[in-house]
């Protein structure tokens, strides 16, 4: 459908412009009192009236703009790229943009009605906070900016990353409950975050002291 709607934008535009053109230089010529019996149209009016129309007119402005964006769609539909109305486009996306911007208000106002007071972060060794899977456990009383699904979370000390994200409501409110694994040797840090914590080093030197321990 989107070459036929092009087409008759096309033809809309070409028809509009056309009869709108006609009744503005008409008026143009009468105006200037350059009518004449054989021509109709002076040269004056001709070719510098249809710009003034195209561009500084309502009608002209709409026929020019569904000449164009019709043709523009007619080709992109002939490479086989459909396209919708560049207009209608641009209005649909800021529709778009404000909805998903009210959302996310929405949500972190709701998020921080249930959250209770900032607290500073939590760490504990996976296994005994019930994820095996996981190396450590970071306890957070907000959401942190930028720590997702995959990302590598940077320490002094070794690189992390973070295996999921959860949420756990807690008497102090809820909590952002970061997972994080260990990083392979081969593996190429793409995104990641900083992060220092006084708890962290302490914890994995005591960890690093325990293991040497075990293999004595």
């Amino acid at each position: 459908m989107t070459l036929p709607s092009a087409i008759l934008s096309m033809v809309a535009g070409f028809f509009l412009g056309f009869r709108g053109f006609l009744a503005y230089a008409a008026g143009v010529a009468e105006s200037t009192n350059q009518v004449t019996d054989e021509v109709g149209f002076s040269m004056s009016v001709s070719a510098f009236s249809l710009f003034l129309f195209a561009l500084t007119t309502p009608t002209g402005l709409l026929a020019t703009y569904l000449f164009l964006a019709g043709a523009l769609r007619a080709f992109a539909s002939v490479a086989g790229e459909a396209r919708g109305d560049p207009l209608l486009g641009l209005v649909d996306s800021l529709l778009h943009t404000r909805r998903r911007r009210k959302a996310a208000t929405q949500a972190a106002a709701a998020r921080a009605a249930l959250e209770g007071p900032e607290l500073p972060d939590v760490l504990e060794r996976g296994e005994p906070a019930g994820f095996p899977d996981a190396e450590w456990v970071v306890i957070a009383s907000r959401l942190k900016p930028g720590w997702e699904n995959g990302v590598f979370v940077v320490t002094p000390d070794r690189w992390y990353r973070i295996l999921r994200q959860i949420d756990r409501p807690t008497p102090e409110g809820l909590k952002a409950v970061y997972l994080l694994g260990s990083v392979g040797q081969a593996e190429v840090l793409r995104r990641s975050v900083a992060y220092e914590h006084p708890q962290l080093s302490a914890l994995h030197d005591d960890a690093s002291l325990a293991s040497e321990m075990a293999k004595e």
